[in-house]
């Protein structure tokens, strides 16, 4: 158990999920989750005033915000940052963004620590899905490719034996991807992730600067992160 932890607030809604984390200085988790389209603007608010009125904490009680920056809906993605905008400002809280595609990651290696290998995927509509594959050491998450927008039938050329998928717009891939795959729902997907990813980061690295997982954002100046068509590049080991 963390010893006197952070007071964080976590959400994410840059896909149909809409979800929000609030863990408080005696290490409870409060989470809400929905799934729907076009919830966020309705239930974003909602979900932040429920955990805070839980754990009887105002904002200003917090030492940091996490939110996804993306990849994912555009629309989503605005959403949050709006909302992140609003809450902190003339706030000096810290606010940090974190990769979608890490964060999905995150919560299935959670769930699912055996699993070595995990493919991170949103539905980018079309043909295409945006794609991140992920690795995990010793319970720390490591980028094998860099975020991508991939056809789905390229997904073939990068599978191994035992890998696992988690994310968005699976409904859309061939049984014969599929089949070769162990599927995580999407209900695994929750904002308490991004606090364990905030919580890995201060434990191996102590610092959020230019890192490709978690990074901190001024919240006057943050956009969201959206990415080019591109092919994955697998790092050599």
């Amino acid at each position: 158990m963390i010893q006197n932890p952070d007071t964080i607030l976590a959400l994410d809604t840059s896909t149909k999920i809409c979800t929000v984390a609030l863990r408080t200085a005696d290490n409870k988790v409060i989470c809400k989750w929905e799934k729907g389209q076009g919830i966020h603007s309705e239930l974003l608010f909602v979900f932040i005033q429920e955990v805070l009125s839980e754990a009887d904490m105002s904002i200003d009680e917090l030492n940091g915000v996490i939110v996804t920056r993306g990849p994912g809906s555009y629309t989503g993605l605005r959403i949050s940052a709006s909302a992140v905008k609003g809450l902190l400002f003339n706030r000096s809280i810290p606010l940090y963004g974190v990769n979608t595609l890490a964060y999905f990651a995150e919560a299935g290696f959670g769930v699912e620590s055996e699993f070595k290998r995990i493919h991170s995927v949103i539905d980018a509509r079309r043909v295409h899905l945006y794609h991140q594959l992920y690795e995990n050491i010793s319970g720390e998450l490591r980028p094998l490719t860099q975020v991508a927008v991939l056809k789905i039938e390229s997904l073939n050329d990068i599978i191994e034996p035992g890998d696992a998928i988690i994310g968005s717009g699976i409904s859309r891939l061939p049984d014969g991807l599929l089949s070769n795959l162990q599927v995580m729902d999407d209900s695994l997907i929750r904002a308490s992730a991004l606090i364990t990813i905030y919580d890995k980061n201060i434990k191996l690295n102590g610092s959020f600067e230019d890192d490709d997982i978690i990074r901190i954002v001024k919240p006057d100046d943050f956009e969201p992160d959206y990415y080019n068509k591109s092919e994955p590049q697998v790092n050599k080991k």
